[in-house]
């Protein structure tokens, strides 16, 4: 035989109501987050050796008994990663620390420009911008490069399974121009959107308090 009995329900509008206040909250503070800012400059005559590197990002100038300038910025906050680096240099004898080297990995794929051995003169600039968005990720990366230098450049990917995917496998030695362009975008699984917690415990308290309301065995 069932007995129906009396389900208060207070407790689990109370929870609901707290977790949509948190989330709300939670919202607001994303989206009042304010960037974050870094900026590098040096020049001179010398050797030089700099790394720059965030998360999704790296670049890297040297130099050995040569005369450099070197600037970096770079602005970040919740939702974006953009920045910039450019090097120039002038009388490099072509050892292994002249160089310039720049790395970056979004949306599935990976870039990665390394110019060595750098002789005499030398440009290079790169410039990113990664965008985190409800839908997905994008990846807009630029590098240019002039100068008599060693090569290597790499851009990867993945397959439909997972699997690394070489898109560009490049080398080059000698007097170069180079320009390297790449604009993707990824897929977000929802299950990622750490916001949608909020939703789903909601859900679930509802269908607790269903299940509660259901007559139970007397």
């Amino acid at each position: 035989m069932l007995k129906n009995e009396y389900v208060d329900f207070t407790l689990y509008k109370r929870i609901a109501v707290v977790m949509a206040i948190l989330c709300f909250i939670a919202s607001i503070i994303l989206s009042l987050s304010v960037a974050n800012i870094i900026q590098t400059q040096i020049s001179g005559k010398g050797d030089l050796y700099v790394r720059q590197s965030s998360g999704n990002t790296v670049d890297i100038a040297g130099a050995k008994n040569a005369t450099f300038v070197f600037n970096y910025n770079r602005e970040w906050d919740s939702e974006k990663n953009v920045g910039s680096s450019e090097f120039i240099l002038i009388g490099a004898k072509g050892t292994p620390e002249d160089q310039y080297i720049v790395k970056g990995k979004a949306a599935g794929h990976t870039v990665e420009y390394a110019a060595s051995n750098i002789i005499d003169s030398f440009s290079g600039s790169r410039t990113f911008t990664i965008k985190l968005e409800d839908t997905g990720e994008d990846f807009d990366n630029l590098v240019l490069m002039r100068g008599n230098m060693t090569l290597i450049g790499k851009v990867r990917s993945a397959d439909s399974e997972g699997k690394p995917e070489d898109l560009e496998d490049l080398f080059a030695k000698g007097e170069l121009a180079v320009r390297e362009y790449i604009n993707v975008s990824s897929s977000r699984d929802p299950a990622e959107d750490w916001l949608g917690f909020c939703q789903w415990v909601e859900e679930k308290a509802t269908e607790r308090a269903q299940d509660q309301a259901l007559p139970q065995p007397a």
